[in-house]
Formats: C-alpha cells, sequence, structure tokens
C-alpha cells in the first residue's frame, strides 16, 4: 500500500511539471517582425496591465491567431523532452475581443520583409497583405526599400474584414518625427490644471495622454474615454473607479470624474495605463511627467 502512494504521489509530480505553472498573457491584434535567417513575424505579448509588449518567437502551442483580436490567454509552460527547452502551450482562451475599428499599430519593414502582390499591394514576410491608404506615395515607398532603406510604417485595418491592410504613413528610420508625434519636454499644454480633491492629486486625463503621444475619444451619451497608443487601449468610464489597459481590470484610487467639462484621473492612473513615470512635488506643487527621454510638467494654481 505504501509502494502504490509513493508511485501515485511520483505520478501527480511528474504530471505537474509536465504541464507546469498555469500564467496569463494578453496577445496584441498584430504581430512584430523577427530577425534570422528567414524573416517572419511572431507575437506580440504582455503580462499585465500596461507592461509593454514582447515578442514571443516561439509561439503558443494550439493558439490559432487573427489578426485584429485582442486576445487574452490561460497558458502553461512545458518542458520539451530530450531537448532541455521549453514551450508555451494554450490552456484555454479567456478573452477574444476585435479591435480592428479603429486601430492603428508601428512596424518596422525593409525590403527581406515586403513581398510584392497583385494590384500594387505587397506581403509583409508573405504572411500579411497591405496596401496604400490614399495619399500615400506608394512608388516612393518601393524606392525607398529598393535603396535598402529600413522604414517606420503606421498600418491600420480597413473597413472590410477581407481587404488588405492599409499604411497610413512611412519614413526612413532616424527620420525627424511627423509634427503628430508627442510633445516635447517642457510645459504640457493644458486648460485643466491638476486638482487636489480629498488628499488625491487628480490630472486632466486628455492633456497628459496626449502629450504621451495617445489618441483620445470621448463618447458623450455613455460618458466612455478610450485612449489608445500603439497596441495599448485605454478604456474607462465617468464616475467609475475601474478601468480597462489593454483588456486587463485595473482599481482607480478615486473614480475618473468630470470638473467643467474635463475628465480627470488619480495621478498613479497615468502610470499604470501608459508606462509613463509620474511624481507630485508638494512643495512646488506641480506634477512631473516623464516618457523616455522628455520631461512634462503641470503646476497645480
Amino acid at each position: 500500500m505504501r509502494a502504490l502512494a509513493q508511485l501515485i504521489s511520483l505520478v501527480a509530480l511528474s504530471i505537474g511539471a509536465a504541464h507546469g505553472q498555469e500564467r496569463t498573457l494578453i496577445v496584441a491584434p498584430h504581430k512584430a517582425p523577427v530577425t534570422g535567417a528567414y524573416p517572419g513575424l511572431c507575437l506580440l505579448v504582455g503580462e499585465g496591465p500596461g507592461a509593454p509588449w514582447r515578442p514571443l518567437p516561439g509561439g503558443i502551442e494550439g493558439f490559432a491567431y487573427e489578426w485584429g483580436f485582442r486576445y487574452t490567454l490561460a497558458v502553461a509552460e512545458e518542458r520539451i523532452e530530450g531537448t532541455g527547452g521549453t514551450t508555451l502551450r494554450l490552456v484555454r482562451e479567456v478573452e477574444r475581443r476585435d479591435e480592428r475599428s479603429g486601430y492603428a499599430f508601428e512596424i518596422p519593414l525593409t525590403a527581406a520583409r515586403v513581398v510584392p502582390a497583385p494590384q500594387g499591394t505587397f506581403y509583409i514576410c508573405g504572411e500579411k497583405q497591405f496596401a496604400f491608404a490614399e495619399g500615400v506615395d506608394g512608388v516612393a515607398f518601393a524606392r525607398a526599400l529598393g535603396a535598402g532603406a529600413r522604414l517606420n510604417c503606421r498600418l491600420t485595418f480597413p473597413a472590410e474584414a477581407a481587404a488588405p491592410l492599409l499604411l497610413l504613413e512611412w519614413q526612413p528610420v532616424g527620420a525627424a518625427p511627423p509634427a503628430a508625434a508627442p510633445g516635447g519636454s517642457g510645459v504640457i499644454t493644458s486648460d485643466a490644471p491638476p486638482l487636489i480633491r480629498e488628499g488625491r492629486t487628480l490630472v486632466p486625463l486628455r492633456a497628459i495622454f496626449e502629450w504621451l503621444g495617445a489618441d483620445v475619444d470621448y463618447d458623450s451619451t455613455t460618458r466612455r474615454i478610450e485612449a489608445t497608443k500603439g497596441a495599448h487601449v485605454v478604456r474607462l468610464q465617468l464616475d467609475s473607479a475601474r478601468a480597462y489597459v489593454d483588456g486587463a481590470s485595473v482599481a482607480l484610487e478615486a473614480p475618473a470624474t468630470s470638473i467643467s467639462g474635463r475628465a480627470y484621473v488619480p495621478l498613479r492612473f497615468v502610470s499604470e495605463a501608459l508606462g509613463a513615470e509620474v511624481d507630485w512635488d508638494a512643495d512646488s506643487r506641480t506634477v512631473t511627467v516623464q516618457d523616455g527621454g522628455r520631461t512634462g510638467t503641470l503646476s497645480v494654481p
């Protein structure tokens, strides 16, 4: 009987080791290039609210991906027998959300990653087809690729699901950013100052998010706010103390609120939503936002 119990215990341990620890991954609605002898595309994943996307070259066993959808997956890491390596296996699909409407993303392209296709279109690494949006010079694009340039490209999904992606704009890597790029260091332009309410610092959402490079939309009927920056999507509703960052629920220190017609959120939420570093200096009564090499300030009157 003791031998049988030991055998059952060993089998249970081996099964647990084989299946690994279950964890949650968020998968972006678009893929990213990977380098190597045969350039291709890989999944982009994150492991928490506001976490930066990282490439996942190995993919996820059992997962069927479709461009334009944001997935929340439960996965497990398993050992590959005889290799010493590991692989990710899909345990279950928690959520699949259509993000194609209004979603745009950036991707670097080179001649090695672009394949000509019929009717003036191209394929990214032979996988995803794209065409040129109105006003985009396709001839100049092809010429730049042919000259060996590496191009930063911004694409979006078309209105028709079966149509190719649309290339909105492109520029050589290292070129000056377009006029619509986020603001530089200095005072953040805002017609609404930070406020102190019940000991908490509240900041105007639109001014700071747009300075960080996000697009902000407000629906006055539902009182819902949506901000997008690259692959990140932030959703919240006025008078609610809960927001959603890349599909994950985030509790706010205080509800998002409208003051004098402007949406305000707690200061800390800025870092939770878009990864910027924020700070409040009580002596100077100034909010400081750092994003990469840029620093912006907003002062409380």
